[in-house]
Protein backbone atom coordinates (compact mmCIF):
# COMPACT_ATOMS: atom_id res chain seq x y z
CA UNK A 1 0.00 0.00 0.00
CA UNK A 2 1.47 3.39 -0.62
CA UNK A 3 0.40 6.34 1.18
CA UNK A 4 -0.01 9.66 -0.38
CA UNK A 5 1.33 12.56 1.99
CA UNK A 6 0.96 16.43 0.97
CA UNK A 7 1.92 19.49 2.74
CA UNK A 8 2.58 23.72 2.22
CA UNK A 9 6.45 24.84 2.87
CA UNK A 10 6.46 28.58 3.07
CA UNK A 11 9.65 30.23 1.42
CA UNK A 12 12.86 31.15 3.99
CA UNK A 13 11.68 34.98 4.35
CA UNK A 14 10.75 37.31 6.67
CA UNK A 15 7.72 38.96 4.77
CA UNK A 16 4.40 39.26 6.93
CA UNK A 17 2.87 37.43 4.13
CA UNK A 18 4.94 34.23 2.63
CA UNK A 19 5.58 32.50 -0.31
CA UNK A 20 5.67 29.08 -0.83
CA UNK A 21 5.19 25.46 -2.62
CA UNK A 22 2.76 22.56 -1.50
CA UNK A 23 5.15 19.38 -1.69
CA UNK A 24 3.89 15.71 -2.38
CA UNK A 25 5.82 12.71 -1.16
CA UNK A 26 4.70 9.23 -1.23
CA UNK A 27 5.02 6.78 1.54
CA UNK A 28 5.61 2.68 1.47
CA UNK A 29 6.65 -0.42 2.92
CA UNK A 30 10.05 0.17 5.02
CA UNK A 31 13.18 -0.65 2.85
CA UNK A 32 14.96 -3.62 3.64
CA UNK A 33 18.18 -0.90 3.10
CA UNK A 34 19.81 -0.01 6.25
CA UNK A 35 20.33 3.40 6.36
CA UNK A 36 22.78 5.25 9.04
CA UNK A 37 21.54 8.51 10.87
CA UNK A 38 24.01 10.49 9.15
CA UNK A 39 22.52 9.94 5.44
CA UNK A 40 19.01 10.43 6.89
CA UNK A 41 17.44 9.32 4.26
CA UNK A 42 13.91 7.90 4.93
CA UNK A 43 13.94 4.19 3.51
CA UNK A 44 10.00 3.84 2.94
CA UNK A 45 9.22 6.86 0.83
CA UNK A 46 9.37 6.83 -3.46
CA UNK A 47 12.76 8.39 -4.65
CA UNK A 48 12.90 10.44 -7.68
CA UNK A 49 12.09 7.69 -10.67
CA UNK A 50 9.69 5.75 -8.24
CA UNK A 51 7.57 8.96 -7.46
CA UNK A 52 7.60 9.98 -11.51
CA UNK A 53 5.80 6.95 -12.26
CA UNK A 54 3.61 7.09 -9.41
CA UNK A 55 2.54 10.60 -10.41
CA UNK A 56 1.78 10.00 -14.06
CA UNK A 57 0.48 6.26 -13.67
CA UNK A 58 -1.88 6.81 -10.23
CA UNK A 59 -2.51 11.02 -10.67
CA UNK A 60 -2.91 11.86 -14.49
CA UNK A 61 0.10 14.39 -13.92
CA UNK A 62 1.57 15.20 -17.56
CA UNK A 63 5.06 16.86 -17.53
CA UNK A 64 7.97 15.84 -19.55
CA UNK A 65 11.04 14.49 -17.45
CA UNK A 66 12.96 17.80 -17.20
CA UNK A 67 10.08 19.51 -15.81
CA UNK A 68 9.43 16.25 -13.46
CA UNK A 69 13.01 16.44 -11.83
CA UNK A 70 13.30 20.09 -12.00
CA UNK A 71 10.07 19.73 -9.65
CA UNK A 72 11.57 17.15 -7.36
CA UNK A 73 13.87 17.89 -4.63
CA UNK A 74 14.68 16.54 -1.25
CA UNK A 75 13.03 17.75 1.88
CA UNK A 76 13.74 17.51 5.84
CA UNK A 77 10.64 16.18 7.71
CA UNK A 78 10.63 15.80 11.65
CA UNK A 79 9.53 12.53 11.93
CA UNK A 80 9.09 9.85 15.28
CA UNK A 81 11.87 7.40 15.27
CA UNK A 82 12.89 4.59 17.06
CA UNK A 83 15.73 1.99 16.50
CA UNK A 84 17.46 4.08 13.91
CA UNK A 85 14.05 4.13 11.82
CA UNK A 86 11.01 6.15 10.89
CA UNK A 87 7.68 5.14 12.26
CA UNK A 88 5.34 4.63 9.91
CA UNK A 89 2.46 6.76 9.60
CA UNK A 90 -0.74 5.86 11.15
CA UNK A 91 -2.54 5.61 7.78
CA UNK A 92 0.25 2.45 6.66
CA UNK A 93 0.51 1.34 9.95
CA UNK A 94 -2.86 -0.93 9.36
CA UNK A 95 -1.45 -2.66 6.28
CA UNK A 96 1.73 -3.80 7.63
CA UNK A 97 2.26 -7.50 9.23
CA UNK A 98 4.45 -6.38 12.14
CA UNK A 99 3.98 -5.36 15.74
CA UNK A 100 4.70 -1.56 16.16
CA UNK A 101 5.48 0.10 19.48
CA UNK A 102 3.53 2.91 20.93
CA UNK A 103 6.42 4.84 21.96
CA UNK A 104 9.53 6.46 19.97
CA UNK A 105 12.11 7.61 21.71
CA UNK A 106 12.77 10.98 19.65
CA UNK A 107 12.25 13.01 16.72
CA UNK A 108 14.53 13.06 13.56
CA UNK A 109 14.83 14.73 10.90
CA UNK A 110 14.91 12.77 7.54
CA UNK A 111 15.39 13.43 4.10
CA UNK A 112 12.19 12.50 1.25
CA UNK A 113 11.94 13.07 -1.98
CA UNK A 114 9.71 15.34 -2.91
CA UNK A 115 7.10 16.86 -6.05
CA UNK A 116 6.58 20.84 -5.59
CA UNK A 117 3.14 21.22 -7.10
CA UNK A 118 3.06 25.29 -6.93
CA UNK A 119 5.70 27.05 -7.92
CA UNK A 120 6.15 30.11 -6.75
CA UNK A 121 8.16 31.92 -9.92
CA UNK A 122 6.15 34.68 -12.25
CA UNK A 123 7.20 32.77 -15.20
CA UNK A 124 6.08 29.05 -14.55
CA UNK A 125 1.92 28.60 -14.57
CA UNK A 126 1.38 27.59 -11.01
CA UNK A 127 -0.78 24.58 -10.78
CA UNK A 128 -4.55 25.42 -9.28
CA UNK A 129 -3.89 23.11 -5.68
CA UNK A 130 -7.55 23.38 -4.53
CA UNK A 131 -8.56 21.68 -7.99
CA UNK A 132 -5.49 19.62 -7.63
CA UNK A 133 -6.38 18.60 -4.19
CA UNK A 134 -9.83 18.03 -4.66
CA UNK A 135 -8.72 15.64 -7.96
CA UNK A 136 -6.44 13.95 -6.21
CA UNK A 137 -8.84 13.11 -2.67
CA UNK A 138 -11.75 11.80 -5.63
CA UNK A 139 -8.83 9.73 -7.18
CA UNK A 140 -8.21 8.14 -3.70
CA UNK A 141 -11.54 7.15 -2.87
CA UNK A 142 -12.18 5.33 -6.50
CA UNK A 143 -8.57 3.58 -6.11
CA UNK A 144 -8.31 3.01 -2.61
CA UNK A 145 -6.71 -0.21 -3.29
CA UNK A 146 -4.00 1.39 -4.78
CA UNK A 147 -3.17 3.87 -2.50
CA UNK A 148 -4.73 5.72 0.04
CA UNK A 149 -3.87 9.98 1.62
CA UNK A 150 -3.01 10.66 4.73
CA UNK A 151 -4.31 12.63 6.93
CA UNK A 152 -1.66 15.53 6.71
CA UNK A 153 -2.97 16.02 2.94
CA UNK A 154 -6.78 15.54 3.97
CA UNK A 155 -6.16 18.03 6.33
CA UNK A 156 -4.99 20.35 3.21
CA UNK A 157 -8.02 19.15 1.67
CA UNK A 158 -10.27 20.35 3.58
CA UNK A 159 -8.78 23.52 4.57
CA UNK A 160 -8.32 24.10 0.86
CA UNK A 161 -12.12 23.53 0.00
CA UNK A 162 -12.94 26.03 2.79
CA UNK A 163 -12.07 28.68 0.44
CA UNK A 164 -14.66 27.70 -1.80
CA UNK A 165 -17.63 29.36 0.96
CA UNK A 166 -16.24 32.61 0.68
CA UNK A 167 -15.60 34.25 -2.61
CA UNK A 168 -17.74 36.84 -4.52
CA UNK A 169 -21.61 38.18 -3.64
CA UNK A 170 -24.04 38.44 -6.77
CA UNK A 171 -27.14 39.94 -4.60
CA UNK A 172 -29.31 43.00 -5.93
CA UNK A 173 -26.88 45.49 -3.64
CA UNK A 174 -28.13 48.48 -3.25
CA UNK A 175 -25.37 50.25 -3.99
CA UNK A 176 -24.89 48.67 -6.92
CA UNK A 177 -25.56 50.13 -10.38
CA UNK A 178 -27.54 47.00 -11.32
CA UNK A 179 -30.08 46.11 -8.90
CA UNK A 180 -32.35 44.07 -11.26
CA UNK A 181 -33.48 41.09 -9.68
CA UNK A 182 -31.36 37.77 -9.57
CA UNK A 183 -32.01 34.84 -11.07
CA UNK A 184 -30.27 31.96 -9.51
CA UNK A 185 -29.78 28.93 -11.37
CA UNK A 186 -28.35 25.92 -8.94
CA UNK A 187 -26.75 23.04 -11.46
CA UNK A 188 -25.54 20.70 -9.04
CA UNK A 189 -27.49 20.22 -5.97
CA UNK A 190 -24.39 17.94 -4.02
CA UNK A 191 -24.14 15.56 -1.27
CA UNK A 192 -24.29 18.34 1.29
CA UNK A 193 -27.30 20.54 1.93
CA UNK A 194 -25.07 22.73 3.87
CA UNK A 195 -22.98 23.25 0.67
CA UNK A 196 -25.71 24.26 -1.34
CA UNK A 197 -27.10 26.43 1.32
CA UNK A 198 -24.35 28.12 1.45
CA UNK A 199 -23.69 28.44 -2.71
CA UNK A 200 -27.65 30.14 -2.70
CA UNK A 201 -26.23 33.10 -0.19
CA UNK A 202 -24.48 34.34 -2.66
CA UNK A 203 -27.50 35.94 -4.27
CA UNK A 204 -29.44 36.51 -1.45
CA UNK A 205 -28.23 38.80 1.55
CA UNK A 206 -28.62 41.68 3.49
CA UNK A 207 -29.06 45.17 1.77
CA UNK A 208 -30.44 43.89 -1.17
CA UNK A 209 -32.95 45.58 -3.54
CA UNK A 210 -34.94 42.28 -3.94
CA UNK A 211 -34.92 38.67 -3.27
CA UNK A 212 -33.39 36.15 -5.88
CA UNK A 213 -35.35 33.27 -7.42
CA UNK A 214 -33.87 29.95 -7.10
CA UNK A 215 -33.95 28.11 -10.13
CA UNK A 216 -32.64 24.09 -9.19
CA UNK A 217 -31.98 22.30 -12.11
CA UNK A 218 -32.13 18.18 -11.98
CA UNK A 219 -31.79 16.12 -15.35
CA UNK A 220 -34.43 13.25 -16.20
CA UNK A 221 -32.85 11.13 -13.67
CA UNK A 222 -35.22 11.17 -10.84
CA UNK A 223 -32.89 10.07 -8.56
CA UNK A 224 -31.42 13.26 -8.42
CA UNK A 225 -34.58 14.43 -5.93
CA UNK A 226 -33.09 13.12 -3.22
CA UNK A 227 -30.65 15.77 -2.93
CA UNK A 228 -33.12 18.56 -3.54
CA UNK A 229 -35.15 16.73 -0.94
CA UNK A 230 -31.90 16.91 1.58
CA UNK A 231 -31.72 20.72 0.38
CA UNK A 232 -35.59 21.50 0.80
CA UNK A 233 -35.83 19.96 4.34
CA UNK A 234 -32.53 22.07 5.38
CA UNK A 235 -33.72 25.55 3.99
CA UNK A 236 -37.31 24.93 5.58
CA UNK A 237 -35.36 24.14 9.05
CA UNK A 238 -32.81 26.46 8.83
CA UNK A 239 -35.73 29.66 8.18
CA UNK A 240 -37.97 28.51 10.46
CA UNK A 241 -36.00 27.18 13.36
CA UNK A 242 -32.42 29.59 13.15
CA UNK A 243 -34.23 32.97 11.93
CA UNK A 244 -37.79 32.83 13.93
CA UNK A 245 -39.69 33.48 10.65
CA UNK A 246 -42.90 32.82 9.63
CA UNK A 247 -42.21 31.81 6.14
CA UNK A 248 -39.46 28.93 6.01
CA UNK A 249 -36.23 29.47 4.21
CA UNK A 250 -37.49 28.04 1.54
CA UNK A 251 -38.48 30.60 0.32
CA UNK A 252 -41.25 29.06 -2.19
CA UNK A 253 -39.01 27.41 -4.12
CA UNK A 254 -40.03 24.40 -3.18
CA UNK A 255 -43.18 22.15 -3.32
CA UNK A 256 -44.45 19.69 -0.48
CA UNK A 257 -43.79 17.00 -2.81
CA UNK A 258 -39.80 18.16 -3.20
CA UNK A 259 -39.69 16.81 0.85
CA UNK A 260 -38.90 13.45 0.87
CA UNK A 261 -38.46 12.72 4.37
CA UNK A 262 -41.71 14.21 5.57
CA UNK A 263 -44.47 12.00 7.07
CA UNK A 264 -46.55 11.66 3.74
CA UNK A 265 -43.29 10.42 2.40
CA UNK A 266 -43.47 7.56 4.90
CA UNK A 267 -46.30 6.57 4.28
CA UNK A 268 -46.23 6.61 0.63
CA UNK A 269 -42.71 5.11 1.10
CA UNK A 270 -45.27 2.19 3.26
CA UNK A 271 -47.59 1.65 0.62
CA UNK A 272 -44.57 1.35 -1.78
CA UNK A 273 -43.55 -2.07 -0.22
CA UNK A 274 -46.64 -3.14 -0.01
CA UNK A 275 -47.29 -3.31 -3.46
CA UNK A 276 -44.11 -4.92 -4.23
CA UNK A 277 -44.98 -7.15 -1.52
CA UNK A 278 -48.60 -7.72 -2.83
CA UNK A 279 -47.25 -8.42 -6.32
CA UNK A 280 -48.95 -4.83 -7.20
CA UNK A 281 -46.47 -3.36 -8.68
CA UNK A 282 -45.60 -5.41 -12.31
CA UNK A 283 -42.98 -4.12 -13.44
CA UNK A 284 -41.08 -4.53 -10.28
CA UNK A 285 -41.51 -8.08 -9.03
CA UNK A 286 -40.90 -8.95 -4.82
CA UNK A 287 -37.73 -11.14 -5.71
CA UNK A 288 -36.03 -8.38 -8.40
CA UNK A 289 -36.02 -5.70 -5.75
CA UNK A 290 -35.01 -7.71 -3.06
CA UNK A 291 -31.73 -8.92 -5.08
CA UNK A 292 -31.17 -5.47 -6.54
CA UNK A 293 -31.63 -3.42 -3.35
CA UNK A 294 -30.40 -5.76 -1.04
CA UNK A 295 -33.36 -4.99 1.21
CA UNK A 296 -35.64 -7.77 2.20
CA UNK A 297 -39.30 -7.16 2.68
CA UNK A 298 -40.31 -10.39 4.16
CA UNK A 299 -40.26 -11.91 8.11
CA UNK A 300 -39.42 -15.71 8.92
CA UNK A 301 -43.13 -15.93 9.21
CA UNK A 302 -43.66 -15.10 5.28
CA UNK A 303 -45.40 -12.09 5.88
CA UNK A 304 -44.32 -8.60 5.07
CA UNK A 305 -41.68 -7.31 7.76
CA UNK A 306 -43.34 -4.39 9.90
CA UNK A 307 -39.49 -2.61 10.64
CA UNK A 308 -38.19 -1.68 7.37
CA UNK A 309 -35.67 0.20 6.28
CA UNK A 310 -36.07 4.28 7.00
CA UNK A 311 -36.84 6.44 4.27
CA UNK A 312 -33.41 8.16 3.89
CA UNK A 313 -31.71 4.73 3.59
CA UNK A 314 -34.48 3.20 0.94
CA UNK A 315 -33.60 6.67 -1.49
CA UNK A 316 -29.11 6.38 -1.09
CA UNK A 317 -30.37 2.43 -2.26
CA UNK A 318 -32.44 3.88 -4.86
CA UNK A 319 -28.94 5.45 -6.18
CA UNK A 320 -27.42 2.62 -6.48
CA UNK A 321 -29.38 1.09 -9.19
CA UNK A 322 -29.33 1.40 -12.75
CA UNK A 323 -31.42 4.56 -14.33
CA UNK A 324 -33.98 3.07 -15.73
CA UNK A 325 -35.19 1.06 -12.93
CA UNK A 326 -34.40 3.94 -10.67
CA UNK A 327 -36.73 6.31 -12.78
CA UNK A 328 -39.37 3.23 -12.44
CA UNK A 329 -39.28 3.00 -8.75
CA UNK A 330 -39.20 6.77 -7.70
CA UNK A 331 -42.01 7.64 -10.54
CA UNK A 332 -44.03 5.10 -8.54
CA UNK A 333 -42.59 6.69 -5.07
CA UNK A 334 -43.78 10.12 -6.20
CA UNK A 335 -47.06 9.08 -7.36
CA UNK A 336 -47.85 7.55 -3.86
CA UNK A 337 -46.63 10.48 -2.10
CA UNK A 338 -48.69 12.80 -4.38
CA UNK A 339 -51.40 10.64 -3.70
CA UNK A 340 -51.18 10.92 0.40
CA UNK A 341 -50.83 14.92 -0.08
CA UNK A 342 -53.96 15.02 -2.16
CA UNK A 343 -56.12 12.91 0.14
CA UNK A 344 -55.02 14.98 3.12
CA UNK A 345 -55.67 18.11 1.45
CA UNK A 346 -59.00 16.61 0.43
CA UNK A 347 -59.62 15.79 4.56
CA UNK A 348 -58.58 18.96 5.60
CA UNK A 349 -55.63 17.61 7.45
CA UNK A 350 -52.94 18.53 5.67
CA UNK A 351 -50.69 20.28 7.92
CA UNK A 352 -48.93 23.34 6.00
CA UNK A 353 -47.20 25.50 9.31
CA UNK A 354 -47.92 28.68 10.26
CA UNK A 355 -48.74 30.66 7.61
CA UNK A 356 -49.14 34.54 6.73
CA UNK A 357 -52.55 35.05 5.50
CA UNK A 358 -53.20 38.40 3.49
CA UNK A 359 -56.50 40.17 2.26
CA UNK A 360 -58.11 43.38 1.51
CA UNK A 361 -59.48 43.25 5.05
CA UNK A 362 -59.71 41.19 8.14
CA UNK A 363 -62.25 41.91 10.90
CA UNK A 364 -62.54 40.44 14.17
CA UNK A 365 -66.06 38.68 14.65
CA UNK A 366 -65.40 37.14 17.85
CA UNK A 367 -63.20 36.69 21.16
CA UNK A 368 -63.06 34.02 23.63
CA UNK A 369 -60.44 34.04 26.61
CA UNK A 370 -59.01 30.19 26.26
CA UNK A 371 -56.39 30.26 28.67
CA UNK A 372 -54.76 32.41 31.51
CA UNK A 373 -51.72 32.03 33.37
CA UNK A 374 -51.56 31.88 36.57
CA UNK A 375 -48.11 33.16 37.42
CA UNK A 376 -48.07 35.85 34.81
CA UNK A 377 -51.31 36.61 34.14
CA UNK A 378 -50.78 35.92 30.04
CA UNK A 379 -53.88 35.31 28.34
CA UNK A 380 -54.39 33.03 25.04
CA UNK A 381 -57.18 34.38 22.90
CA UNK A 382 -59.54 32.60 20.24
CA UNK A 383 -60.41 35.04 17.92
CA UNK A 384 -62.81 34.51 14.75
CA UNK A 385 -61.71 36.65 11.93
CA UNK A 386 -63.19 37.25 8.91
CA UNK A 387 -61.21 37.67 6.06
CA UNK A 388 -62.58 39.48 2.86
CA UNK A 389 -60.10 38.88 -0.03
CA UNK A 390 -60.14 39.76 -4.02
CA UNK A 391 -60.79 37.05 -6.30
CA UNK A 392 -58.48 35.58 -8.31
CA UNK A 393 -60.17 35.08 -11.54
CA UNK A 394 -58.44 34.57 -14.68
CA UNK A 395 -59.52 35.90 -18.42
CA UNK A 396 -60.54 33.97 -21.12
CA UNK A 397 -57.46 35.09 -22.67
CA UNK A 398 -55.22 33.90 -19.97
CA UNK A 399 -56.73 30.29 -20.36
CA UNK A 400 -55.67 30.46 -23.45
CA UNK A 401 -52.67 31.13 -22.66
CA UNK A 402 -52.61 28.58 -20.13
CA UNK A 403 -54.33 25.53 -21.96
CA UNK A 404 -51.27 25.84 -25.03
CA UNK A 405 -48.77 25.81 -22.05
CA UNK A 406 -49.40 22.86 -20.95
CA UNK A 407 -50.92 21.04 -24.06
CA UNK A 408 -54.43 21.36 -22.25
CA UNK A 409 -58.20 21.07 -23.81
CA UNK A 410 -61.37 23.65 -23.98
CA UNK A 411 -64.04 21.96 -22.37
CA UNK A 412 -67.61 23.00 -21.78
CA UNK A 413 -70.05 20.70 -19.75
CA UNK A 414 -73.08 20.25 -22.31
CA UNK A 415 -75.82 19.89 -18.98
CA UNK A 416 -74.54 22.87 -16.73
CA UNK A 417 -73.20 24.86 -19.77
CA UNK A 418 -70.29 25.95 -17.77
CA UNK A 419 -66.74 26.23 -18.88
CA UNK A 420 -63.34 24.34 -18.05
CA UNK A 421 -59.81 23.79 -18.87
CA UNK A 422 -58.60 20.01 -18.80
CA UNK A 423 -55.07 19.42 -18.48
CA UNK A 424 -52.74 16.26 -17.85
CA UNK A 425 -51.96 15.77 -13.97
CA UNK A 426 -50.43 12.90 -12.64
CA UNK A 427 -52.51 9.48 -11.98
CA UNK A 428 -52.97 7.29 -8.63
CA UNK A 429 -53.34 3.81 -8.05
CA UNK A 430 -56.64 1.67 -7.21
CA UNK A 431 -56.77 -1.31 -4.74
CA UNK A 432 -54.85 -3.55 -6.99
CA UNK A 433 -52.10 -1.34 -7.64
CA UNK A 434 -53.06 -0.53 -11.06
CA UNK A 435 -52.66 3.72 -12.65
CA UNK A 436 -55.51 5.27 -13.04
CA UNK A 437 -54.76 8.16 -15.48
CA UNK A 438 -56.59 11.43 -14.67
CA UNK A 439 -56.68 15.20 -16.02
CA UNK A 440 -56.95 18.23 -13.97
CA UNK A 441 -60.04 20.34 -14.66
CA UNK A 442 -59.33 24.12 -13.87
CA UNK A 443 -62.46 25.97 -13.48
CA UNK A 444 -62.59 29.38 -12.49
CA UNK A 445 -62.55 29.49 -8.79
CA UNK A 446 -61.64 25.56 -7.94
CA UNK A 447 -59.84 22.98 -9.40
CA UNK A 448 -61.00 19.08 -9.31
CA UNK A 449 -59.02 15.69 -10.49
CA UNK A 450 -61.17 13.44 -12.74
CA UNK A 451 -60.13 10.41 -13.99
CA UNK A 452 -60.01 10.42 -17.77
CA UNK A 453 -62.43 7.38 -18.30
CA UNK A 454 -65.02 9.27 -15.90
CA UNK A 455 -64.55 11.86 -18.11
CA UNK A 456 -64.65 10.68 -21.20
CA UNK A 457 -68.76 9.64 -19.95
CA UNK A 458 -69.48 12.67 -18.77
CA UNK A 459 -71.09 15.47 -20.07
CA UNK A 460 -67.83 17.45 -20.56
CA UNK A 461 -67.01 18.06 -24.10
CA UNK A 462 -64.32 19.55 -25.79
CA UNK A 463 -65.39 23.01 -27.75
CA UNK A 464 -64.13 25.82 -30.28
CA UNK A 465 -62.10 28.63 -29.20
CA UNK A 466 -65.03 30.82 -29.82
CA UNK A 467 -67.48 28.63 -27.69
CA UNK A 468 -65.31 28.60 -24.72
CA UNK A 469 -64.10 32.45 -24.98
CA UNK A 470 -67.86 33.53 -24.60
CA UNK A 471 -68.96 30.45 -21.79
CA UNK A 472 -65.58 31.69 -20.02
CA UNK A 473 -65.96 35.09 -19.98
CA UNK A 474 -70.18 35.11 -19.36
CA UNK A 475 -69.23 32.73 -15.85
CA UNK A 476 -66.56 34.91 -14.58
CA UNK A 477 -68.25 38.26 -15.21
CA UNK A 478 -71.31 36.58 -12.93
CA UNK A 479 -68.96 35.79 -10.17
CA UNK A 480 -68.19 38.35 -6.97
CA UNK A 481 -65.01 40.45 -7.00
CA UNK A 482 -64.45 39.74 -3.46
CA UNK A 483 -65.18 36.36 -1.19
CA UNK A 484 -65.32 36.33 2.45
Amino acid sequence: MRILHGTWIPNEETDFIQSGSFYLWVETQLSQKSYTNSQQIHPGHLVESQLIAFLVEELGIKEDNTKFSQRISPKYFALPTTNNQPLPSPELTKYLEIELTDSYEEFQYWQIDCYETVVSTKNVTALNIIKLLKDIHFLAIYNAEKFQISSDLLFWYHYTQSFKRTGRSYHADLNAVNRKRRSHYLLEAGWRADNAIQGLGRSHRTNQASAPIFRPVTTNVTGERRFISTIARRLDSLGALTREQRQTGGNGIFSNKDNLESNYAEYALYELFKQIFQGRFAQVPLGTFELLTGLSLTSHEGGMKIDLLPLRQFLNRLLALRIGMQNLIFERFELLLSQQIETAVANGIFEVGVETLRAERFTIENQEVVYTHPGTGSVTNYLKIERIQKTNIKTATEMLEFVTQYHGQLMVNEKSGNAAVSIPTHSFFDGDGGVVPRVLLVRPQKETRVPVDKLESSTWKEVSTSSFVTVWSKEVDELPKFTT
